[in-house]
């Protein structure tokens, strides 16, 4: 119906439409937000993993963290692209190939000077996610235990 046929009829011959409501459909309740943890670094959920963030963090303040942080990043390079230097496989592990050069090239220097380290820091930032799974399955293999708590979260 067009608004100028509309604006013809007159109030009672109009049909009211209602307007959508930004309320939640009836029976449907807010999912309720996890609460934070009390513990510094920990979660009140009972993960007991490191989090990409607290990875993250780690990264952004322990210069020791970011060797291991390169050495674990070449590891997840094909033997070919550890060789090479360079990456060749887009299989989503390991160092990006923008990265792949001065990232090998710094886990393999061993001892990093603080020029070394702002560039490992830079590299290895983009990681995290990459770095949480390596860690996760880490904790995961060297504890049996943990593997039953990572079940309930699905890992």
């Amino acid at each position: 119906m067009s608004t100028a046929t509309a604006t013809k009829k007159t109030r009672a011959a109009r049909t009211v439409v209602a307007k959508p409501s930004n309320k939640r459909p009836a029976g449907r309740t807010a999912r309720a937000k996890a609460p934070k943890s009390d513990v510094k670094g920990g979660h009140s959920n009972g993960y007991p993993f490191a989090t990409k963030t607290q990875i993250g963090e780690r990264i952004a303040k322990d210069d020791a963290f970011i060797p291991v942080c390169l050495n674990v990043l070449l590891s997840l390079q094909t033997a070919a692209e550890q060789e090479k230097g360079t990456t060749s496989s887009k299989n989503g592990k390991g160092f990006m190939s923008s990265h792949s050069v001065n990232g090998t090239a710094l886990a393999r220097k061993g001892k990093l000077d603080s020029e070394d380290l702002a560039k490992g820091r830079a590299i290895v930032a983009h990681y995290t996610k990459q770095l949480a799974k390596h860690f996760r399955n880490e904790a995961r293999s060297s504890d049996p235990e943990l593997a039953k708590r990572a079940a309930v979260f699905g890992l």
